[in-house]
């Protein structure tokens, strides 16, 4: 039988008047790849109008759900950053899918971990996003240190107990959705930061920036 591919495509609005970032751009390229190797297109799904800042989008979220149910063998995008914001993201979507057994394809640049180099240009990925974890740590404990020189208070947060940092991390490097992880604290009746009952996609967000700060403070 022929690989089950999920084709995806997506532009903010500005990108989609530019014929090079535009969804019928990548349409064009996307369908002329499956043809060419013959997969059997088990859906067709875009997110238009969407910036980066979105980790997973709709769209995204919606083929996660799909390879995760074995409805499809591979995702295939025009371009890396259709489909993750960051190196990290991209590490991560790639390693949830070694776990799930489906394959990520990627046409610029060309990343396709059904092949022994694909999968070595993976690795080099998951190198990158390390670099990147570490650049973004390091901007962040110099900005907290610039501002604590200039006596700014940087106000006191909430703690996250580990148990329920590594409970939110695993679920969002799994491809969870914020909605996803504050729909499975409340089900599990898991108090909020604040003592609340009920979980929400922004304390979610708060939750998460806490935890990174806490982690970028530690000696």
């Amino acid at each position: 039988m022929p690989p089950r591919a999920i084709l995806y495509a997506r532009a903010s609005t500005r990108q989609q008047a530019n014929s090079g970032l535009g969804l019928e751009a990548q349409w064009a390229q996307l369908e002329a790849e499956a043809s060419r190797r013959g997969w059997e297109v088990a859906a067709r799904l875009e997110d238009p109008g969407v910036s980066a800042a979105k980790r997973n989008p709709p769209g995204v979220q919606r083929a996660l759900e799909l390879l995760e149910a074995g409805d499809a063998d591979l995702v295939a995008v025009a371009k890396l950053d259709r489909l993750a914001r960051s190196f990290q993201h991209a590490a991560d979507i790639i390693a949830l899918g070694h776990q799930q057994k489906w394959a990520l394809v990627c046409l610029a640049p060309p990343i396709d971990t059904t092949t022994r180099d694909g999968r070595m240009f993976a690795r080099l990925l998951a190198t990158l996003a390390e670099w990147e974890r570490e650049f973004i740590s390091d901007r962040t404990r110099e900005a907290l240190a610039a501002r604590r020189a200039r006596g700014e208070r940087l106000g006191r947060r909430s703690a996250v107990s580990p148990e329920l940092a590594a409970r939110i991390l695993q679920a969002q490097q799994a491809g969870m959705s914020l909605r996803g992880i504050a729909r499975m604290l409340n089900d599990a009746d898991v108090p909020t930061l604040g003592g609340g009952a009920e979980w929400r996609e922004s304390s979610i967000r708060s939750a998460l920036r806490t935890i990174a700060l806490e982690r970028v403070e530690q000696p």
